[in-house]
């Protein structure tokens, strides 16, 4: 094989991250911040390290559903300046700039042809980069794992409720490049949280270093997302965490494909763990103090008239008088005049979250007529207006109407599209209510 110098094209890929579709984006800007990270400790004086799955028997579980065997989420780490791991340190980042390089040329290719992209003999040496398919085989699945942990948090940022969950996490949420560190995700990852948490927990003399926020800092305003540091180990600090351990984890029904890192990453329904309960975080940054609690849907919540002061609240809370009122909706509804096959309630009134300024939001399954939807979405109108008014009444909120209607037909539930999808979901599921039951 012909000498290459080691300053190939495969050390110039320039390109505008911008110009990528969004899943190339994120895999090249993560690319990126692994080359950084190694730069950056090399600048500083530091043994460049990686952390890569540990490749032991005890590291793999058979995969049921898939009957394939998969990697766990134990990690080994490699050092550039330990000569039994100098050689397949260099693998991985030269695999690394190979997978920039055909993310930036709009390219793919297979894993032999990736071994015939990286295989040359390093510069001054008769030292090959690989001696055979088997060794860039394993450095291509090496990176690979090292990125599932953020893709499957970005994967949950899209299908679980807005604003309805919190993600907690080790050490820095953003963390560039070394997974130990953090939580290697982009904004885009976690930008539908309501909070973000960074766990420092102590090991030996030591305590990670967290973000405080500063990786997503002005999109977290922007967003209205709260940021909350935790530190287990200190005195007066209360952290439950084996409720977090022991609750059941929907990971595996929510993301089927990485089911393998269930150790890792736990997604708890709190209210089925709770028996009907909401996780509540009261924070006071003027006392640097904050406390989460598992209260009743609608506990502790404080109702203001018009003029912003402190209003008595009546015997029903918020969420409990909207679900009362969905209710009532259902049982006048004519299905067989307005060709509704389902009723379902959404939101904040069916997680018992609701504010005095929050929506009604139905979902309703409709097959009829076009006639029969407009006769349908002018007798819901009303209701919507009526609703509004009462809501005005009760807390001071003015609206033009209380009902968020999404209508939904026979296509969208049989593809499962749109919001169809919250018809019988894993988490979050639309509250199915009985229809016409009061008409005679």
């Amino acid at each position: 094989m012909a000498k290459r110098s080691a300053k190939t094209e495969l050390d110039r890929v320039v390109v505008d991250p911008r110009r990528l579709p969004p899943e190339d984006r994120r895999t090249f800007e993560r690319l990126q911040r692994l080359a950084e990270k190694v730069v950056a400790a090399a600048e500083a004086g530091r043994d460049p390290a990686l952390d890569v799955p540990a490749r032991t028997l005890s590291n793999v579980q058979y995969n049921t559903k898939k009957g394939i065997i998969e990697m766990g989420s134990a990690t080994n780490r490699r050092h550039l300046f330990n000569l039994n791991q100098a050689r397949s340190f260099m693998q991985t980042l030269l695999v690394a700039s190979g997978a920039a390089r055909l993310i930036a040329q709009g390219k793919t290719t297979s894993l032999r042809g990736m071994y015939y992209l990286l295989k040359h003999t390093l510069e001054g040496t008769r030292e090959e980069t690989f001696d055979d398919q088997e060794e860039s085989d394993s450095a291509i699945e090496d990176l690979a794992t090292l990125r599932d942990v953020g893709r499957a948090v970005g994967h949950l940022n899209k299908i679980l409720p807005r604003r309805k969950f919190l993600l907690m996490g080790p050490g820095r949420w953003g963390s560039r490049g070394d997974i130990k560190l953090g939580v290697s995700v982009t904004y885009s990852d976690i930008n539908n949280t309501a909070m973000l948490i960074e766990i420092a927990r102590k090991k030996g003399n030591y305590v990670p270093d967290l973000s405080f926020g500063t990786h997503f800092f002005q999109d977290l305003v922007e967003s209205s997302i709260r940021y909350l540091p935790l530190y287990p180990d200190d005195p007066g600090v209360i952290f439950r965490e084996s409720f977090l351990r022991e609750a059941p984890n929907l990971l595996p029904r929510l993301l089927p494909q990485y089911a393998r890192l269930s150790e890792v990453i736990r997604v708890i329904d709190v209210p089925a763990a709770t028996g009907g309960r909401v996780l509540r975080v009261l924070m006071n940054a003027d006392l640097d103090r904050a406390v989460g609690i598992l209260a009743v849907p609608g506990d502790g919540e404080i109702v203001m008239d018009a003029g912003g002061a402190p209003a008595a609240r009546g015997c029903e809370d918020h969420a409990r008088w909207r679900r009362r009122m969905a209710e009532r909706i259902a049982q006048q509804l004519d299905a067989e005049r307005f060709g509704v096959k389902g009723f379902y309630l959404t939101g904040s009134a069916r997680n018992g979250t609701a504010g005095p300024d929050a929506d009604i939001d139905l979902v309703i399954h409709f097959s009829g007529t076009p006639e029969m939807r407009c006769a349908l979405e002018w007798w819901l109108d009303g209701w919507s207006k009526a609703l509004a008014e009462m809501n005005y009444l009760r807390t001071g909120h003015q609206a033009p109407g209380l009902l968020d209607v999404k209508i939904v037909t026979d296509e969208d539930v049989m593809q499962r599209t749109g919001f169809a999808l919250k018809i019988g979901a894993a988490s979050d599921p639309a509250l199915p209510l009985p229809v016409g039951s009061a008409r005679t």
